[in-house]
């Protein structure tokens, strides 16, 4: 382990079970710390060992920022001090984090007892007392950490403190690629698209010869590529039963197959629709897929309803 940083590092391991990356000296765009794995949730963590200076709020400001210019998908971004952050600072950063689109929190040697930062290492006792070298013939320090891991509020405190790397805001490309993979899989069959489209849509069902329609697809194509800058809607018209509705899926099947990076794909028949307001569409939507409480605010501008009917 490297410092501070590393023993962080393997604490927030031991407590999540997710794996994080250690930035090397030099340059670290804003954290110390970030997550790793393919589609694991993003997190960035920044860590500062003061003893007595101050918390510097635009410092840290500016490593938030950096975080989130640096990481495109960030998720989260996680404070961990050796001291209290002041109320003020804790404001400051959790309303930059809102306007980023993103989840701040800090873990800090706060006012509560036992602090967070207590919370952390009393949940690997055996990996501080590597990390200091401290032999077990001087056990002072895994006394005290003992006893709070044996409150009777303990467990209580260290799932909350889990729960928080785990929030229903956390892990955008967690849920983008569940979601993309349970629309591939109905439209790989016949029955379950029909139970969740209201028609059958099995486009890449390989008994299913479908023929592509590339003029199509290249208009698709231009209209994706261009939304960030041009956002507006697509509507495909045609005969009932001219195929608008397999060509329109047969696309995003492919596009979800050839591009890690393409958004999340919600795709409704015109009787699910419970709003013609976009955002409180989408809210309504992802509360009912997640069953947890979405909050509307979000970061992303290349997210698709596409809507048949």
């Amino acid at each position: 382990m490297d410092g501070f940083e590393g023993l962080i590092t393997k604490l927030i391991e031991d407590l999540t079970g997710y794996s994080f990356c250690l930035a090397t000296s030099g340059y670290q765009g804003g954290r110390d710390i970030s997550s790793s794995g393919l589609n694991s949730n993003s997190i960035a963590v920044e860590c500062k060992r003061y003893a007595a200076t101050n918390l510097n709020v635009r410092d840290l400001q500016g490593g938030l920022t950096q975080s989130v210019e640096n990481i495109p998908d960030l998720d989260l971004w996680v404070l961990v001090t050796s001291r209290n952050v002041p109320s003020q600072v804790n404001e400051a950063l959790r309303q930059q984090a809102n306007r980023e689109g993103i989840v701040y929190f800090a873990i800090s040697a706060d006012n509560s007892s036992p602090s967070s930062l207590e919370l952390l290492c009393a949940n690997s006792i055996n990996t501080v007392s590597n990390f200091l070298g401290i032999p077990d013939s001087e056990p002072n320090h895994q006394t005290y950490l003992r006893n709070i891991s044996e409150r009777n509020d303990f467990r209580e405190k260290i799932n909350q403190l889990r729960d928080q790397f785990s929030s229903p805001l956390v892990g955008y490309k967690n849920w983008k690629t569940e979601q993309n993979k349970k629309f591939e899989n109905y439209l790989k069959s016949e029955n379950e698209s029909r139970i969740e489209f209201g028609q059958t849509l099995n486009v890449s069902d390989q008994r299913i010869n479908f023929v592509r329609r590339s003029e199509a697809f290249q208009e698709l194509d231009s209209w994706i590529k261009n939304w960030p800058e041009f956002p507006a809607q697509k509507v495909f018209l045609g005969e009932e039963g001219c195929g608008k509705t397999w060509c329109v899926a047969s696309w995003l099947s492919e596009k979800i197959r050839t591009e890690s990076d393409f958004p999340p794909v919600i795709f409704l028949s015109s009787e699910r629709v419970s709003s013609d307001v976009p955002i409180e569409l989408f809210q309504a939507i992802l509360t009912q897929k997640t069953k947890n409480s979405i909050a509307a605010s979000t970061k992303e501008t290349g997210k698709v309803v596409l809507i048949d009917g």
